[in-house]
This record gives C-alpha cells, structure tokens and sequence, in this order.
C-alpha cells in the first residue's frame, strides 16, 4: 500500500530535523518536503540525493498551502488516492512500531498519542470553543476528539474531493480539518502508537513572539468565524496575559 509521509519545514537546515532523519529510513514510504524557508538553503539537494521528494513553496505560503501542494503532488502521481498520508513536524519523535500499528486499522483517520515528554498533547478535545487537553486517553470523548497536525494519518481517499482551507495559515489547521471530517462523518480512531513533540505556543525573543501572536490572532479569528464565535475572546485573552507577564509591553499586540 503507498503511504506518503509529508514534512513541512521553515528556515531550517533538513538534516536538523528528527522527523525527517528518521522518516528517510522507512523504505516503504515516501517522504515529501514541502520547504517554506525565506532564507536560502541546499535541502533540494540533500533530499533529491536521498531519493525522496522536494516542493519549494517559494516562502512562506502557510501550512495548509504547503499541505495542499503535497496532496496535489500525490494526487498526480498516484490519480487513483489508494493508500496513507501521514503528515509530521519537523521534529516530531515517532515511534519503530508507528508505520505498523497505522496500517492494522481500517479507519479513514488515525491519531497517533502524542506527549511533549511530560503531558499528553494529542489526542484532545475541542469542546464548548477551546480545545482542552486530557491527562489520560480514558478522558476522551470521541464525541469531541481533536488533536494535532503531527502524526495524523488519513486515508487518501479524502482528499479527492477535499484540501485544507488555506484562509488558515498555521493555527487551527489541525482543528479545523477534524471539525470539517467529523461534520462529513469520517471515522477517527486513536491509535496505540506514541511521538513525542516539542511544542512552543511562543517564539523564543520578543519580536518572534510579537510575529507568532500576529498569526495566532488571524487564525484564531478566521477558525472561530467558521464554526461558532464562542471561545474566541477567552483563547485570544489567555494569550495576551500570557504575553503580558512575559514583556509588560503592549506594543506586542497592535497589528
């Protein structure tokens, strides 16, 4: 079965990427990167010489477009979808049995149990307009699973006649992807496979952070207007206190 493993990265140099390091290995699949960086680098070469696939977005197109891009590559090589995408950050830890517990189930979408080394980051639920972390899968509500980009395997077979909503550019992609199959009555089933992410809200300087609150706002905005309003203001509140004990500055938050 043809299972595509696609990897978005920003500014980075490909070889730092656990993700990628490891994906690169699997032999069964094949690996697309879709590379937002501004800055210029060598990773076409380095990826073209591994034998896997490189897309230039051209800058920073946002996720779903980088996503988008790859599903359309898909699609042209392979016109019939049978098969997986799986999509990761770049530095996602996945497990050795991660390939193999996702192709024993028969279900359209596959979450994989995903922690940050401490806590459990996905599986969620996204529930009265706030997605809200569990301690334990025993938690979770299928009713109102959630859960993030990295990881996520889904049947081909969707994307013939769907592509994320590039109004969307990084936040609630994830979100809004799993509202949207869940509307359509696509199964979804958490899969007994675990990655570790690193995972940041925040950059790591002020100007970064002013930069990432900037698009968090956006997409807040634009995900909140295409599902229910309620929510919004308490999520874009949490941020901005939390970004207010950190500088005292409330320059981070003009447009």
């Amino acid at each position: 079965m043809n299972h595509y493993c696609v990897l978005v990265i920003y500014n980075m140099d490909i070889n730092q990427s656990k993700s990628y390091q490891f994906l690169k290995n699997q032999k069964e699949n094949t690996v697309i990167v879709c590379d937002n960086s501004e800055k210029e680098n060598k990773n076409d070469i380095t990826i073209q010489k591994d034998h896997q696939i490189y897309i230039s977005m051209n800058g920073n197109k946002g996720l779903s477009y980088a996503y988008n891009q790859a599903i359309n590559y898909i699609e042209k090589v392979n016109p019939d979808m049978k098969g997986k995408v799986t999509f990761f950050d770049d530095d996602t830890i996945i497990s050795e049995d991660f390939f193999i517990k996702m192709s024993q189930t028969d279900k359209e979408i596959c979450l994989p149990v995903v922690s940050d080394g401490n806590s459990l980051l996905s599986p969620s639920m996204f529930k009265n307009g706030k997605s809200i972390r569990i301690k334990n899968l025993e938690q979770l509500d299928m009713k109102y699973v959630s859960g993030i980009n990295s990881g996520m395997t889904i049947n081909l077979e969707i994307f013939k006649d769907y592509r994320y909503n590039e109004s969307l550019f990084l936040d609630y992609v994830d979100h809004y992807f799993l509202y949207e199959m869940k509307q359509k009555k696509r199964t979804i089933e958490v899969v007994d496979t675990q990655c570790i992410q690193n995972f940041s809200a925040n950059g790591n300087d002020k100007e970064s952070d002013r930069k990432r609150f900037a698009i968090f706002k956006k997409d807040s905005k634009t995900f909140y207007k295409l599902t229910s309003m309620k929510g919004y203001y308490k999520v874009i509140g949490r941020r901005i206190f939390r970004l207010w004990l950190k500088y005292k500055d409330f320059s981070m938050f003009k447009d």
